[in-house]
């Protein structure tokens, strides 16, 4: 059992025990325990070593945005004209514009066009710096710190989770080769379930007391999943029904491999972009 900060005590797996994951790597393994009936999600823990909540992450990522938005105002001030920065000046304006593109990287979807157009305007630590450059990064961070008031912050917790999720799933896939079907359709019905609940979350959609199929369909109205992709992930709903009811005679490996594909496709999906209805 696990009793540490951030994780609640369960009862063993009757799965037996589940992989933990990789020295290094985010302790999100530690949210999932699965059970003969459920896989619950527990309190999430960030953090290198696991002493950060989710809710710690985000006032860290608010403070910051203001300290480096009062910074780069400060030094966007300084300058009347748009002549070559002092070599005097040279450190405190490459310091911040490489913070200002850290937290721009932390903060915001891969491929965000607010990332896109502060990576164009990064400078080399050698190369000549002008005002302008400082001036259009910083209204560029102030774009940006909008959008994430106005809830780029929902993409968060996905793009933290999709590794640890990910790793489940490779965990699932090496029971399924070890012909350990019924580990292996445990793990991924956890992920399954915990995707797809936090999707809906993140879109407004109250998935309290509501089955998957509803709440895959639910998705589907939103246009989130294409009709193909809902299919699969009802089939692999099924298929978590059955596991979570030990009904083991009721699906085969193939079954099992294939619902490890649709959970894998979801996570990647949705940890690393916005909703693409594609398929």
């Amino acid at each position: 059992m696990l009793t540490k900060k951030g994780f609640r005590e369960t009862a063993e797996p009757s799965c037996g025990r589940v992989p933990q994951a990789h020295e290094g790597r985010p302790r999100w393994a530690a949210n999932y325990r699965c059970s003969g009936r459920l896989a619950a999600p527990l309190t999430t823990t960030l953090g290198s070593h696991g002493r950060d909540t989710m809710a710690d992450l985000v006032r860290t990522i608010e403070a910051r945005f203001a300290v480096l938005m009062a910074k780069g105002t400060q030094l966007v001030e300084q300058f009347k004209v748009n002549n070559a920065v002092a070599w005097n000046q040279r450190p405190d304006c490459i310091s911040w514009l490489l913070s200002t593109v850290n937290l721009l990287e932390v903060a915001l979807p891969h491929g965000s066009r607010h990332l896109l157009q502060a990576h164009r305007l990064l400078a080399n630590a050698d190369e000549t710096i002008y005002p302008d450059r400082l001036a259009n990064l910083l209204g560029i961070l102030s774009s940006a710190h909008a959008e994430w008031s106005r809830g780029l912050l929902l993409d968060l917790e996905f793009r933290f989770v999709g590794p640890a999720l990910e790793e489940f799933l490779r965990h699932a896939t090496e029971y399924l080769e070890s012909r350990r079907k019924m580990e292996a359709a445990i793990l991924a019905s956890a992920v399954l379930e915990d995707t797809i609940k936090k999707l809906c979350r993140k879109l407004s959609i109250d998935p309290s007391g509501k089955e998957l199929d509803a709440l895959i369909s639910a998705l589907s109205t939103k246009r989130v999943l294409g009709k193909v992709k809902a299919q699969r992930l009802r089939a692999a709903a099924a298929v978590r029904n059955k596991a979570f009811h030990a009904e083991w005679d009721s699906f085969d490996e193939r079954d099992v491999k294939q619902m490890i594909d649709s959970v894998q496709e979801l996570v990647e999906t949705h940890s690393t972009a916005d909703p693409d209805p594609a398929a």
